[in-house]
């Protein structure tokens, strides 16, 4: 009896170290969630909007930027007018006018480029019928006519820079709007 107890124990003890060794393989081969590397992204931000002046309209799209952290790196927003699309061109010649309005809740530097040049013509704070601040960025007329397929690229460059990285700008956010407004040109 005593043997046979003796022998439980050893077999009960050589299962347990079994048990042990094959969870630390396991571990070893098969890292859990809890993984010993870590890794930190910094990411520019990349939208891509398209936007097709086919007829004389009103065009409007927000941006949120919600994510965006004092950074010595720069968020990029890429978007593109264009005066056809897949299943129709403009039929009548069209200019159009373009410009980005911007809350003013974070201290944010914005740069403006068509086809990688500036494309700023005016950059002023102005307030609406409520005293309230928005930032309005203006850029030059552009025309289309109706025999030419043509796309123009923006790139809305924003900054937040590092000195503001403070507690009292966080979860605070500032909202973007592409304003695009097309008419067909008169002679």
């Amino acid at each position: 009896m005593i043997k046979k107890l003796k022998n439980d124990k050893l077999v009960l003890g050589i299962k347990i170290l079994i048990i042990l060794v094959g969870i630390i393989l396991l571990v070893k081969l098969f890292p859990i969630t809890f993984s010993k590397f870590q890794t930190n992204a910094e990411s520019n931000s990349v939208i891509n909007y398209a936007f097709y002046v086919i007829e004389a309209n009103y065009y409007k799209e927000e941006i949120m930027l919600d994510s965006i952290v004092p950074s010595n790196d720069n968020y990029i927003y890429n978007f593109s007018v264009s005066n056809f699309n897949e299943e129709k061109q403009t039929d009548t010649n069209l200019e159009y006018d373009l410009w980005i309005s911007t809350t003013t809740n974070l201290p944010l530097d914005y740069e403006l480029l068509l086809n990688n040049e500036d494309a700023v013509l005016s950059d002023e704070i102005v307030t609406d019928r409520d005293g309230t601040y928005f930032r309005e960025i203006k850029t030059n007329k552009q025309t289309f006519t109706y025999n030419e397929q043509k796309t123009n690229n923006y790139s809305l460059i924003v900054h937040f820079p590092i000195e503001y990285k403070d507690s009292k700008y966080q979860d605070i956010i500032d909202s973007v709007t592409i304003n695009i407004e097309s008419r067909q040109i008169v002679d």
